[in-house]
């Protein structure tokens, strides 16, 4: 069972115990395997990830939530709403024991978007701002079909 539990471990790129406490340490090294740089912030219980555009600040207190922000062109230090929601969905999973792997998932396909963001210049910003505007219409569409199933 040691040797199973060690591997699983390895598998999900962190090698420390799996508690509450551990919750900031299996964030970071998760993202460090995604490519993104990591630094704990001055206040407890906090972590700041940053790709070349894309930037997460991590609390976990007094309940897990994440700001979401990347650089461009038209207003620097943009804001997502909906990326805030999903990536604290996540960190809360991960906080209440979660193995992470939607977590994992979702900093690997974040930084493939920083990568393609970075690339672009001040263009890039583009590549979150559509993840924003899909998540507002599949918002809308949601709505409505809700509204139409209720009649």
């Amino acid at each position: 069972m040691a040797a199973a539990e060690e591997r699983r471990r390895a598998d999900m790129g962190y090698d420390g115990p799996s508690d509450y406490s551990s919750t900031l340490a299996r964030i970071s090294a998760w993202s460090s395997a995604a490519g993104m740089q990591t630094s704990p912030e001055n206040a407890p219980d906090t972590l700041l990830l940053g790709g070349e555009v894309l930037v997460l600040d991590v609390a976990l207190l007094p309940e897990p939530t994440v700001h979401a922000s990347y650089a461009g062109s038209a207003a620097e230090g943009r804001h997502s709403p909906a990326m805030d929601a999903f990536f604290s969905r996540l960190v809360s999973d991960v906080s209440k024991g979660g193995d992470g792997r939607r977590l994992r998932d979702a900093l690997e396909y974040m930084m493939r978007l920083d990568n393609l963001a970075k690339r672009e210049g001040n263009a890039g910003a583009r590549w979150f701002d559509e993840v924003e505007a899909l998540a507002k219409e599949l918002a809308r569409f949601t709505q409505e079909e809700v509204a139409v199933l209720a009649q």
